[in-house]
């Protein structure tokens, strides 16, 4: 990444649900799952992306933090479909009996390198001084990825509302069959500590199919969210529009789907 050039980051995790009781549950079993979890996430991930590069961030025990550039507008388009295929190819390899999930959170974040002689940041990527090209990223838009997490139940997908909105504005791609706006719901408003003035942030899902998505039969009773969904007191992904214009966010939101443009063309 050039000094002092701004880019359109995207941010997967994908982490283990319910892992320190499958530790205790299968204390010579957990390892390889883990090893596999790993693994299996990596390579699935990677081989969905012909035009970008997806790089591993971090992995912190049970979860696994990718960063991608993405350099093609179909790619950003299905960019969470590879993720719930990633999800079912888990499931199915590592669990035969139910006992173990993934689940993800995407997000968003407009990428500055550190350089000194830059005043105001949003969002920054410092070198950790690790291993060649071993970055952090740090900035108010990865604590907001890094807070949504807990808004999201064993094999589902939260967005952050600034990828759901640039995908949103998107919308169908000649290359895309369907319109995103059919896969993205709001599903509960949540005060997040420092984001949107500590107002009610959408807590946004992604699915393939609303229609018939299914649950546990006592999911409910775990989650209000999915008590939101199973009595259908969601929101469509167009009411981030309105959400935007009251905050006066909207200006900074539309940049982002800016730079996400810009970005292709400087790559």
């Amino acid at each position: 990444m050039a000094e002092q050039e701004e880019l359109l980051y995207v941010f997967i995790s994908i982490d283990l649900v319910d892992s320190t009781a499958y530790k205790y549950k299968y204390p010579k079993k957990w390892p390889k799952v883990f090893h596999d979890f790993y693994l299996i996430s990596a390579e699935y991930l990677r081989s969905c992306f012909v035009y970008s590069e997806l790089k591993v961030w971090k992995r912190l025990g049970d979860e696994i933090l990718f960063y991608v550039v993405i350099k093609d507008k179909t790619e950003m388009y299905k960019i969470l479909e590879y993720i719930d295929n990633t999800l079912t190819i888990i499931q199915e390899s590592l669990s035969d009996d139910n006992s173990i999930y993934a689940k993800s959170s995407v997000w968003a974040a407009d990428i500055t390198e550190y350089n000194e002689t830059i005043k105001n940041y949003n969002n920054v990527a410092l070198s950790t001084g690790c291993a060649n090209d071993s970055l952090d990223f740090i900035g108010s838009d990865i604590d907001t990825g890094f807070r949504i997490t807990k808004y999201v139940t064993k094999g589902r997908i939260i967005v952050c509302a600034k990828l759901a909105y640039t995908l949103y504005k998107m919308q169908c791609p000649d290359a895309c069959k369907s319109n995103i706006s059919e896969h993205l719901r709001i599903v509960s408003y949540e005060k997040l500590k420092g984001v949107w003035n500590n107002r009610a942030y959408p807590i946004i899902w992604y699915c393939r199919d609303w229609k018939n998505i299914v649950f546990d039969y006592d999911e409910h009773m775990e989650s209000a969210i999915i008590d939101n969904i199973k009595y259908k007191k969601i929101d469509s992904i167009n009411k981030l529009d309105k959400m935007l214009a009251d905050l006066g966010e909207k200006e900074e939101y539309d940049e982002l789907y800016n730079l996400f443009i810009a970005t292709m063309d400087k790559i």
